[in-house]
């Protein structure tokens, strides 16, 4: 009597032995098919994490370049904006000083020099922007504009040239104040000396984006807009023949300033050229190393649908001998 009963114990629990194995591997396969990935990765790679550890750094290491790469093309694509808008500024002002300097016009060169003035504010609002809460041109002093204030600029011009009473002299003047050891480095422009330090953007390419508002053909700029600025602030009000020689010259600076702006906007470009290479280069790289972690984690749909079939099968194989065994009803042995 004591071994029958021992044995319908031990045939009872192995059925439920049974019973909740299959149920986990009906559930883990459903999961499988499901996402598409085996859910117990160390034993399919038999416990060597090295090669999908290996792709997990590398596609973080790209993600990090993806970053770099769109804050460095914020910033680039911000600076050639504003070379632009500093550029058909100066387009749209070199002909009305020139034709004032060679009509012999005061009051043309008046009105041009207003319109210089006006423009040579919104040119220094131009260089003084952000992009991504970052100064464009001033260097790694990121946090400040690269320049003073327009008007504080203009100041300083005016009082570099107070009492001058020739245009010659007053060109000569701005000249020193703009050039090399003048009191644009000083007074003019609030930025680093320093140049922001190359990027990189991906495993063998780097972007340095190194244009501050020192730059000669920006301060060419400054300058040429500048001569222009001061005749409409008044300077030489006293010699209208003087204002207008002065006009000329500024006219002239800015026709003359073209192609440097031309070559440095050129030079943007080809960054960001360069940062759409990379952008191509890591696409490339993050697309194979999605693949080879597929291959690792991916399964065979067929195989895992054959598995879940048969272990669906057995399941019912095994509540049908139950069923025989103790009478359960489906509820009972789900339960």
């Amino acid at each position: 009597m004591t071994t029958v009963q021992m044995g319908d114990l031990a045939q009872s629990y192995q059925l439920r032995s049974e019973n909740a194995r299959l149920k986990r591997e009906v559930s883990v396969l459903t999961e499988e098919l499901a996402s598409g990935r085996v859910s117990d990765l160390a034993a399919k790679v038999s416990a060597d994490l090295t090669p999908i550890t290996g792709i997990a750094h590398d596609l973080s290491r790209l993600d990090g370049y993806k970053t770099a790469l769109t804050e460095t093309r914020i910033i680039t694509d911000s600076v050639q904006a504003a070379l632009q808008t500093a550029q058909d500024m100066s387009e749209d002002l070199y002909g009305g000083l020139i034709l004032a300097g060679s009509a012999n016009d005061p009051n043309g060169a008046r009105a041009a020099g207003i319109d210089a003035e006006e423009k040579f504010a919104a040119l220094v609002g131009t260089l003084r922007t952000q992009a991504g809460g970052r100064s464009l041109f001033a260097g790694i002093a990121t946090d400040q504009p690269a320049l003073a204030p327009a008007e504080d600029i203009l100041a300083a011009l005016k009082t570099a040239t107070s009492g001058l009473t020739s245009a010659s002299d007053v060109i000569a003047a701005v000249d020193i104040w703009f050039g090399p050891g003048g009191d644009f480095e000083t007074v003019g422009y609030t930025g680093s000396t320093t140049p922001l330090a190359a990027v990189a953007v991906s495993r063998d390419i780097s972007v340095i984006s190194d244009i501050t508002a020192l730059d000669p053909r920006i301060r060419d700029l400054l300058q040429a807009t500048a001569l222009g600025a001061l005749v409409g602030d008044g300077v030489l009000n006293g010699s209208p023949s003087e204002q207008v020689a002065l006009a000329a010259e500024s006219g002239a600076q800015l026709l003359a300033v073209q192609t440097n702006l031309a070559t440095l906007r050129a030079e943007v470009g080809a960054k960001q050229n360069t940062l759409s290479r990379a952008e191509q280069v890591n696409d490339t790289a993050r697309h194979a190393l999605e693949l080879a972690r597929a291959q690792i984690i991916s399964i065979d749909p067929y195989e895992k649908a054959t598995q879940l079939e048969t272990a669906q099968t057995q399941l019912e194989a095994l509540y049908a001998m139950t069923a025989r065994i103790s009478r359960l009803s489906l509820t009972d042995f789900l339960r």
